[in-house]
């Protein structure tokens, strides 16, 4: 829900309208296009997509948790891309360890399974983000952030299951 209620949210906090929530859109988009084409690879094969996917998940929380607290747009660019840039390093280790994980035979279908879920939660987050946005500002970003969490334990469980394998 952060893409969807953060136009709403510039709004509020730094009167932007479409102009300025473009732009940070667009600094958000080479942000991950760089992330992910750039880094996430390279540091997957040095660190493995576990940490990798664990610290991605670590940035996205943090980033979520301090945005409704900025008050400077500066600040609110780097925070979003700090959103962006964790998003980009967990995505495609996600479909690596699924792809891993997955009998040959399954792997089409888990990954599938995946995207399904993935687009349930972009219908469910706009749905949640705007009734959370008018309790307050921070709302979505926060509720956001405390979904985080068990994702970052449940990938720290990967990393130490894989220390265990080896």
């Amino acid at each position: 829900g952060m893409e969807s209620i953060f136009g709403l949210w510039a709004n509020a906090r730094f009167d932007w309208g479409p102009r300025e929530v473009g732009l940070c859109f667009a600094v958000i988009g080479v942000i991950a296009s760089l992330g992910q084409g750039l880094l996430t690879g390279r540091l997957a094969r040095r660190f493995g997509e576990g940490r990798v996917l664990t610290t991605g998940l670590v940035i996205i929380c943090a980033s979520l948790f301090v945005s409704p607290f900025v008050t400077h747009p500066g600040l609110a660019i780097v925070a979003v891309g700090c959103t962006a840039f964790g998003q980009s390093l967990v995505f495609p280790c996600v479909a690596a360890l699924i792809s891993r994980a997955s009998p040959p035979d399954r792997q089409g279908q888990m990954l599938g399974l995946n995207m399904a879920a993935g687009s349930l939660a972009r219908i469910g987050g706009p749905l949640l983000a705007g009734p959370l946005f008018g309790l307050a500002t921070g709302g979505p970003y926060w509720f956001g952030a405390a979904l985080t969490v068990p994702a970052i334990f449940f990938a720290m469980t990967i990393v130490h299951r894989a220390k265990a394998a080896a």
